[in-house]
């Protein structure tokens, strides 16, 4: 009998996949990964992903999982494979591959709050909040700029209420359920980094979260995670910014500029709140002057690009991120 294959994980870099991907290599699970971006063909509530290196069309990815979205975990391979989709369920199905590790809590009453956590995270702070504030269109006709507006105010809202009430619950406690660390630890983490550039002096504002999330961030699994993904921690909310609230927007014509967006760890440009430029990649100069030769620029932002010459980027333009 052949050796059954390891799972593989589809994933977008810096995006909610990251919480299953630090838990497979924290686990020490062999695991596959594919890499997926999201199309310049999608828009306001259609994601579109496809492979980030060309090998896997938006099609051929539905045909792998019809929702067509991340995270996608595939186990076995051939006839027999087994697709397993939203992050809940690809987070208790790996938890479930080590049950000496408790990832899912011990005893029924800490499994049933680790469900509890994982579902609010998934509904609530990712669609409700995160969706809202990134892709207001998902929930309403994007034409009307004014509800547009309204939507994202109201996304903001979610997330901050979210984070003030996982504030509360950590008050007096090492980790989220239980004494001991749950998958729900390191899907906190990615939602926190997400709201990075929006909420700079959140350490000052949450201290008991802060303090369990630079644990997390130290565990080497998680370091591993980030490592694969060829991201900066720091800056994931700077590139959630650029991937999800103007990737779209730059397709309409309310915008009189559009960033050159390709997906993470490669090269990608927006406009931040000070409207200057933000700049992250690991691309050299070479991709950088590919990427300047189609879209039109804002000219503070050409101007600041014009002005870098490292061949290795991690950084923001913006004077006021940080």
């Amino acid at each position: 009998m052949a050796a059954r294959q390891p799972p593989t994980l589809y994933l977008s870099r810096g995006a909610c996949s990251l919480g299953p991907h630090s838990v497979l290599a924290h686990a020490g699970i062999p695991y596959k990964f594919v890499v997926m971006k999201q199309s310049p063909n999608g828009n306001s509530t259609n994601s579109r992903y496809e492979g980030a290196d060309g090998s896997l069309s938006h099609e051929q990815f539905l045909a792998i999982n019809p929702k067509g979205f991340v995270p996608t975990l595939v186990v076995g391979d051939g006839p027999d494979a087994v697709v397993i989709t939203e992050t809940p369920a690809v987070l208790t199905y790996i938890a479930l591959l080590v049950p000496d590790l408790n990832l899912l809590g011990t005893g029924i009453i800490d499994r049933a709050k680790v469900a509890e956590w994982l579902a609010w995270g998934s509904n609530t702070i990712q669609n409700n909040g995160f969706a809202a504030f990134w892709r207001p269109g998902r929930f309403a006709d994007d034409s009307d700029e004014a509800t547009m507006q309204n939507i994202k105010r109201r996304g903001r809202e979610v997330i901050a209420k979210a984070f003030t009430t996982i504030e509360e619950k950590l008050e007096g406690k090492e980790f989220a359920v239980g004494e001991a660390l749950t998958v729900v630890d390191f899907l906190l983490l990615v939602y926190w980094w997400w709201w990075s550039d929006e909420e700079p002096d959140r350490k000052t504002k949450f201290p008991n979260f802060a303090r369990l999330m630079e644990k997390v961030r130290e565990l080497d699994g998680v370091k591993k995670a980030i490592a694969a993904e060829d991201i900066k921690v720091e800056l994931i909310g700077v590139m959630k910014m650029l991937q999800r609230r103007y990737a779209y927007e730059a397709m309409s014509r309310r915008d009189h500029w559009r960033p050159n967006y390709v997906c993470f760890g490669r090269l990608e440009v927006s406009k931040s709140r000070a409207g200057f430029g933000r700049l992250i990649s690991t691309a050299g100069l070479a991709q950088l002057a590919t990427a300047l030769a189609s879209p039109i620029w804002n000219p503070n932002l050409l101007l600041r690009l014009a002005l870098i010459s490292a061949p290795n980027f991690a950084m923001s333009l913006d004077e006021n991120g940080e």
